[in-house]
């Protein structure tokens, strides 16, 4: 069992989420913790066959030890530290993953809804049943990713999503702007990052149709409102 060294610049998680926030400030941050506690549990897996134990959302004392023992800086909430962590037979990694991943995906929901952690984590069949009323709340640009872990069971990092994100960026801006059908991703291998190509277009999907069914309900808001106008202005004719 490993120790963090502890510092007045870091504070429990439980207290760092009572801190007063703006409603944009909260989302930024609470995004930035989830970065940190991804990445975290990320490194922990790949490079000391450790996990900090155990992330499990059907388990309400994995919230409590999240709350107490994880530790937030407060100039940066991706620096985050675990009080203590703990080894791992290399055969039971993958499963750990899967439970962190599962675990923080149902916390970091919880708290975009703005559920109460007093009355415990979200029931992950109920984040599965109710997506399409709960993804409005996520931030956009994350959707694909938490649907991909909520709905498809992929249990990947929220870090590598997002270094994902960042070279699809960067290579739209290399080629101008451009839409491709192949973007890369970072994957990791014996401590080193390899580039592959990957295609974004199923991940985007959902938010694509999301914008259409938007402007198709733009448009037939404005034509119903253009008849009810003509229509009242047709009876001030008629009794003027």
């Amino acid at each position: 069992m490993a120790q963090a060294n502890q510092n007045q610049d870091k504070i429990s998680l439980k207290n760092w989420l009572q801190l007063p926030r703006t409603e944009e400030q909260q989302r930024s941050e609470y995004q930035s913790l989830f970065y940190g506690l991804h990445h975290s549990c990320h490194v922990l897996k790949d490079h000391y066959s450790a996990y900090f134990p155990y992330f499990d959302p059907y388990y309400a004392s994995s919230l409590g030890n999240v709350l107490d023992q994880v530790y937030v800086d407060l100039m940066d909430a991706q620096k985050v530290s675990f009080t203590r962590t703990q080894s791992l037979p290399s055969q039971y990694l993958n499963e750990a993953q899967q439970k962190n991943v599962a675990f923080l995906v149902t916390f970091a929901v919880g708290l975009y809804l703005g559920y109460g952690l007093q009355n415990g984590l979200l029931n992950p069949s109920f984040l599965e049943n109710n997506f399409e009323q709960c993804k409005q709340f996520l931030p956009g640009e994350d959707i694909p990713y938490y649907e991909g872990v909520i709905l498809n069971h992929q249990y990947t990092y929220y870090d590598d999503y997002v270094r994902t994100r960042q070279l699809e960026g960067n290579a739209n801006d290399l080629d101008g702007g451009g839409k491709g059908n192949s973007k890369a991703y970072v994957k990791k291998t014996n401590k080193q990052f390899v580039i592959e190509p990957v295609s974004y277009e199923n991940l985007a999907q959902d938010v694509n149709v999301s914008k259409a069914g938007f402007s198709q309900s733009l448009i037939l808001n404005l034509i119903f409102f253009a008849i009810s106008m003509i229509m009242v202005g047709i009876v001030l004719l008629l009794y003027w």
